[in-house]
């Protein structure tokens, strides 16, 4: 036993028998030794905290953790082992933790005025699973193993031997349960450790890791042990946006390599695990595209379109639409736009209605841009796609002899024209790949519709501000047909 971490101990706690000069006598009061054949030897608790490696008395008085990083070569293991008295155990663990897997994360949400501050695992419930570990373990020969944390991207395990003590029960562990009094497997050990403020008062600490978690906005921890009571395990999960970041790091990692089948596999798993987070499911969207494995997408379409259109939903409704054009899944495409119109947010409805155009599905196309509402009114293509989409309906209109409904399709029309003529549209456009389609429709002067009826407007506006090569719309007006 160690003078020297005795009165460390004794400064930690601020006790009066720090200026006791006799060691022995400190031993004494502190009940640390017992008599034994006219010789005084230290009891078991006296060796776990205060020697320098109590594994010479009890093998599984150490922490071992494991870290997990997943990555492009396969699972790379940072492995540490932490020895030494219990007490100074449990602090280089927990600085070990906070130092290589702790991490702060600021976030600040749509029309919110503050930030937020979280942290991947909040201290408090770390200190006290770790505590908890290794307070209730056994120290005796049939408890040899260490207490093992293991860290993988989204959770941490700390896992110790045996289980608990008979009388608790798993539904007591559970979040609003009532542990049952019952006598601790190591009373002493207890007592060091709330005299050094590392655990709390009787039954209290389990009730703090659940609120510790609550307050971070962490999932809900776990607590479980077998039937035979050999092990107990308490689990601890990253805060999502840490596990979201986790896995995504993980996944390029996996794609630098080519191995973009590992990548979905891992956005898929921490998509499933957290199905409410936008960047997973935009990013596993975007991988199953890239690989053509629509189905695989599939999933996470149908629960987007389960939220809210007005929240910050996942964009990946169009992204999948077109993939599916892509792929030669038209009929899937049609049947989609068909069915799930009406869930679609105003955003969305732009994007899917050029898809519909595509699909030369003009009404659905119509019904969509409605959905989309004013949104198109600063959008140039989807400005020009709707003024087309009214002019292919307006042909209709013309051969079905609806003289009415085609003067209304014209004027709306040339109101979407007028407006996008008004825009700097060749600026907006010239870098972006639509350009050459509006070009192509107004370099003559000339938007056609089923039949090549020339709808030419009566406007001459010469386009391309901001130092753009100036380029005309040429618009002569022509009566169309209406009977």
């Amino acid at each position: 036993m160690s003078e020297t971490l005795v009165r460390e101990h004794l400064r930690a706690c601020d006790s009066a028998l720090l200026d006791e000069p006799d060691a022995r006598t400190i031993y004494r009061k502190m009940d640390m030794v017992r008599r034994v054949n006219d010789h005084e030897v230290p009891r078991n608790v006296a060796l776990l905290f205060f020697s320098r490696d109590p594994t010479r008395w009890f093998p599984g008085a150490k922490i071992e953790t494991s870290i997990l990083r997943a990555g492009a070569g396969g699972d790379a293991i940072d492995e540490k082992e932490f020895s030494g008295g219990v007490a100074e155990q449990v602090r280089d663990c927990l600085h070990y933790l906070e130092r290589e897997v702790v991490e702060s994360m600021i976030s600040k949400a749509p029309n919110q005025f503050e930030s937020e501050r979280n942290v991947s695992y909040p201290e408090d419930a770390l200190r006290e699973v770790l505590v908890n570990a290794l307070f209730h373990r056994g120290y005796a020969d049939d408890s040899p193993h260490a207490t093992l944390v293991r860290i993988t991207p989204d959770r941490i395990d700390i896992r110790s031997t045996p289980g608990p003590v008979p009388g608790i029960d798993l539904d007591q562990l559970q979040q609003g349960g009532t542990l049952r009094l019952v006598p601790p497997r190591n009373p002493g050990v207890d007592e060091l450790f709330k005299e050094l403020g590392l655990a709390e008062k009787r039954l209290t600490g389990l009730g703090k890791v659940y609120q510790a978690m609550e307050r971070n906005g962490s999932p809900v921890p776990e607590f479980h042990f077998d039937d035979d009571r050999t092990f107990f395990q308490a689990t601890l999960f990253a805060h999502t946006r840490k596990s979201t970041r986790a896995a995504i790091r993980t996944a390029n990692e996996l794609r630098a390599v080519g191995r973009a089948r590992a990548a979905a596999d891992t956005l898929e798993s921490a998509w499933r695990a957290n199905p409410g987070s936008r960047r997973l499911a935009e990013e596993l969207v975007r991988q199953c595209v890239t690989l053509g494995d629509m189905d695989r997408a599939a999933p996470v379409i149908e629960a987007v379109l389960e939220l809210d259109p007005e929240s910050e939903r996942p964009n990946v409704v169009v992204q999948w639409l077109e993939a599916l054009v892509a792929d030669g899944q038209r009929e899937r495409a049609h049947r989609l736009l068909r069915e799930q119109a009406s869930k679609l947010s105003p955003r969305e409805a732009v994007g899917a209605a050029i898809v519909a155009r595509r699909l030369r599905e003009p009404d659905t196309a119509a019904t969509l841009f409605d959905i989309a509402g004013t949104l198109i009114l600063d959008d140039p293509r989807a400005l020009l796609e709707s003024a087309r989409n009214k002019l292919w309906l307006a042909g209709q209109a013309h051969r079905a002899g609806l003289a009415t409904r085609n003067q209304e399709l014209l004027g709306d029309a040339r109101v979407l024209l007028e407006r996008l003529l008004r825009m700097d549209a060749p600026r907006r456009l010239a870098d972006g790949r639509h350009c050459r389609q509006f070009r192509s429709a107004s370099a003559t002067g000339n938007l056609h519709f089923p039949g090549k009826t020339p709808i030419i407007l009566e406007t001459y506006v010469s386009l391309g501000k901001s130092g753009a090569r100036p380029w005309p719309f040429v618009a002569r007006s022509v009566a169309l047909p209406t009977s």
